[in-house]
């Protein structure tokens, strides 16, 4: 049972695509003792400028060259990374806000 999805299609299309210009395809795939390291090099540096020339298998580009489309029910997630001080003023400001119900719910005999 085979389930589409636009990764996948992209390592199938790069794969193929680095078999018809280097007659190369991931090393998982391949018995890397049988290689000699001058054959190994030359592989590595055809993968290399392919690679360049195609463009990552995330990029909008390579989805051109290997014409994947994304599956109707795929989402797609853009990561983003940020940073900040902890605690934040406004977590302060909840966390004081909670202490401070607190505390008057504990003076006024409620809670």
């Amino acid at each position: 049972n085979f389930k589409y999805t636009f990764d996948a299609c992209q390592h199938s299309c790069l794969q193929r695509l680095a078999w018809a210009h280097c007659k190369c395809v991931d090393p998982q795939y391949c018995d890397m003792l049988q290689s000699t390291l001058s054959r190994l090099y030359n592989s590595v540096l055809c993968l290399v400028n392919l690679t360049s020339k195609v463009g990552a298998a995330n990029e909008e580009e390579a989805g051109k060259v290997c014409d994947c489309r994304p599956h109707c029910h795929e989402s797609s997630i853009k990561k983003t990374v940020t940073y900040g001080v902890y605690p934040s003023a406004k977590y302060k400001v909840a966390t004081g806000t909670q202490e401070q119900r607190e505390i008057l719910l504990d003076t006024q005999g409620g809670g």
